[in-house]
């Protein structure tokens, strides 16, 4: 066999495959993105900073009425939390559930429900000169 058709033989095979491989791995994104909220936020609020926490809630623990002067955009981690905003529905948050509490929304509800500590990690949406994460409400 000549060397030209040698290497033919056993080279197109292997671009071939190369090919296909190539087709197979453009097919598989290697990254994927899933919705897990969509929020609006006032489109006049100006975002200066953002502050990432980590919240944990121990065990059958309420957290009482309560607002936040900015957005607070969260991510539940571990355990179940009930949710409720004044005027809304109750809603169980289970692990991988996001959650928006739009700025001065009162929280009624932010309850760890469950036998384990619950964890949130939540990312507060701070204005200019703005500190204040958190305000405690007389119920």
């Amino acid at each position: 066999m000549k060397p030209t058709a040698l290497l033919r033989s056993r080279l197109l095979p292997l671009l071939g495959f190369a090919a296909l491989h190539s087709l197979a791995v453009a097919a598989t994104p290697a990254v994927t993105r899933q919705d897990l909220l969509n929020a609006v936020i006032d489109p006049a609020r100006s975002v200066a900073s953002i502050a990432i926490k980590r919240v944990t809630l121990q065990p059958h623990s309420p957290t009482g009425l309560h607002l936040h002067p900015c957005p607070v955009i969260g991510v539940v981690m571990e355990g179940e939390i009930l949710f409720q905003l004044e005027g809304g529905p109750r809603q169980i948050l289970r692990a991988g559930d996001a959650v928006h509490e739009p700025a001065n929304a009162r929280v009624l509800h932010f309850d760890n429900i469950g036998d384990r500590p619950a964890i949130l990690t939540a990312c507060y949406l701070l204005a200019p000169d703005q500190h204040e994460l958190i305000r405690l409400l007389l119920q």
